[in-house]
């Protein structure tokens, strides 16, 4: 049956909206800014396989849309020139309801050079297609053309662009989410590494950041090329987060160490005078440490200290070193060896005051011991046995220890332990007649 006027135009209005519509959702898919990034990126992983995929839809939906075009355009001239009782109207009903859009495997228009006897031609496919036709090449050695795996209708492939875009730019905003989250993710470590390297050429000093500018391309590399990976759906992985937070940590370690050289080659005066004032006042503690090693060597025997500490003399002699360092811009060795003298600086300090006070506690301790002798005496005095014949030898013994120079410090302490031990066996046996013959009185105990 003739297709009458009245069926072209409402398929010809029908058609021609759909691809209007698809006219505007195809300029929104490639003016999509992750198509570009699509396009001019190198990808691997999901990434790739989405990008492969995505792209050849592009690709088949804008040959088919294109396809779609000329076939309307052809139709409408068509519609234009001839009428229904025309041979050439034959043609419009083909070209509008039959099935003349040829599609390879991938869905790509294929154009093909039909020959059927002595007849060749090109374009949409006539229809019913003649058994005797044959696909052949348009020219001697050019390529086959793709193989042709089905035949449809004009309106059903303008009708289905419109959907397929739609998806098409469904999967763009999802890669688009994930490649600005990727691009989030290494932000942070690119800017830190960026003004690490910027430090390090200022100091002239890239020994420290090869290894973490190294870690940072792979990490780039890793998440950049395959965001679908790595932060699908906007969100980095685990593993990623922990590489980054690792790297991000090891940066700003290395930035710190970086500026600390800075500033001690901005404040390098000031800073090795500080260090000065520390030695200074450390040679004072040893001098301390030294008289008071003078002092526990006269008065007791066998001090068991060691040499006088004097490590000011060697630490002082160091501050040339740090100079030439300095001189020579060695800024990393410097702030090491600063560091290094300002803690053995202050060990040592500590060191010259637990000597001095071990010295001054030996005399110390002397001291106490006469001091205890004295009132355990003062204790045998008020119960009237200071003079018994036990206690009086072992007083006298005590106290010559104790007030003999220098002192026997460990004899000592037994004469005074001994003293006092064999005071209270008197003073628990009760009454007793010693050299002053003791009685109760009212100190005595009752």
């Amino acid at each position: 049956m003739t297709m009458t006027r009245d069926e072209a135009d409402r398929l010809i209005a029908t058609i021609g909206a759909a691809y209007d519509r698809v006219a505007t959702t195809m300029y929104a898919l490639d003016s999509h800014p992750t198509l570009a990034y699509l396009r001019g990126a190198t990808h691997t992983g999901r990434t790739k396989q989405m990008r492969d995929a995505v792209l050849l839809e592009v690709d088949v939906m804008w040959a088919q849309f294109s396809t779609v075009g000329d076939i309307l355009n052809e139709a409408r001239a068509l519609r234009t020139q001839f009428k229904p009782a025309d041979a050439r109207w034959a043609e419009l009903s083909r070209l509008l309801a039959g099935p003349v859009v040829a599609l390879d495997a991938a869905g790509m228009p294929v154009t093909v050079t039909v020959s059927i006897g002595s007849i060749r031609s090109s374009g949409p496919l006539p229809t019913p297609l003649p058994s005797e036709a044959q696909f052949v090449t348009g020219a001697p050695g050019a390529p086959a053309p793709a193989r042709v795996v089905g035949t449809v209708r004009v309106g059903d492939v303008a009708m289905s662009l419109q959907s397929r875009c739609l998806v098409a730019i469904r999967r763009l905003d999802e890669v688009g989410v994930a490649w600005a989250a990727a691009t989030a993710a290494v932000a942070g470590v690119t800017d830190a590494m960026g003004t690490l390297t910027a430090l390090a050429r200022e100091l002239d000093d890239d020994s420290g950041i090869a290894a973490l500018d190294q870690r940072g391309a792979a990490l780039r590399e890793q998440v950049l090329s395959d965001p679908m990976a790595h932060t699908a759906n906007g969100v980095a992985t685990p593993d990623i987060q922990r590489i980054v937070a690792e790297l991000a940590t090891d940066i700003t370690n290395a930035t710190a160490r970086l500026r600390t050289e800075a500033g001690l080659r901005d404040s390098y005066p000031e800073r090795i005078a500080t260090l000065t004032g520390d030695i200074d006042m450390l040679a004072d503690e040893e001098d301390e440490a030294a008289a008071a090693f003078a002092r526990a060597i006269e008065k007791i025997a066998a001090t068991g200290l060691p040499p006088v500490p004097d490590a000011s003399t060697v630490l002082r002699g160091r501050i040339a070193e740090l100079d030439a360092l300095q001189a020579q811009k060695r800024w990393s060795r410097l702030v090491d060896d600063v560091a290094t003298l300002r803690e053995a600086t202050a060990r040592a300090t500590q060191r010259a005051r637990e000597l001095r006070a071990a010295a001054d506690g030996l005399i110390a301790r002397r001291d106490e011991l006469r001091g205890r002798l004295d009132g355990y005496r003062a204790k045998a005095a008020r119960y009237r046995v200071d003079e018994h014949e036990t206690l009086e030898p072992l007083h006298a013994h005590a106290r010559t220890l104790l007030y003999t120079a220098p002192c026997d410090l460990p004899a000592a302490t037994k004469a005074v332990v001994a003293y006092q031990t064999t005071l209270a066996a008197l003073l628990a046996s009760g009454p007793s007649t010693g050299g002053g013959n003791a009685a109760r009185g009212k100190d005595a105990p009752r």
